[in-house]
């Protein structure tokens, strides 16, 4: 779930301002319906994190499948997702 979030040069983020304009949009005419005026709070976590940060780590160790194959880099560090 979440918006979507463009990781690599090719993919396009989840415009926020055009989302955003339909909820506020719909919002208004709640309020000038009922009366009622709404808040909305939303977590964005990854939309604002995903394009952040770094991983420092150590090559430990380097492996190949054989020629023609992969090589792969053993490292001091770990993913939990």
């Amino acid at each position: 779930g979440g918006y979507k979030v463009g990781r690599m040069s090719y993919e396009q983020s989840a415009d926020l301002q055009l989302v955003g304009a339909n909820v506020k949009n719909e919002f208004i005419n709640f309020a000038k319906q009922t009366g009622r005026e709404l808040s909305l709070e939303i977590e964005p976590g990854t939309y604002l994190l995903a394009n952040t940060g770094c991983l420092v780590t150590t090559i430990q160790d380097m492996t190949r499948t054989g020629d023609g194959g992969y090589s792969f880099l053993k490292l001091d560090s770990g993913m939990t997702e």
